[in-house]
């Protein structure tokens, strides 16, 4: 019975470090996203004075 309760416990832990690890991965692709868009507007933004 203790090798169910530890191999149901490591994966939990698998899951939790998993879903931990696509979140830290999708705040990283947020904060460039929001770079890429202001790169985009200077680049609008500077010619259309041109």
């Amino acid at each position: 019975m203790v090798f169910f309760t530890l191999g149901y416990m490591i994966i939990w832990l698998l899951v939790l470090g998993y879903t931990l690890f696509i979140h830290r991965q999708q705040g990283k692709l947020e904060r460039e996203l929001v770079v890429l868009e202001e790169l985009l507007d200077e680049c609008s933004s500077k010619q259309m004075v041109r």
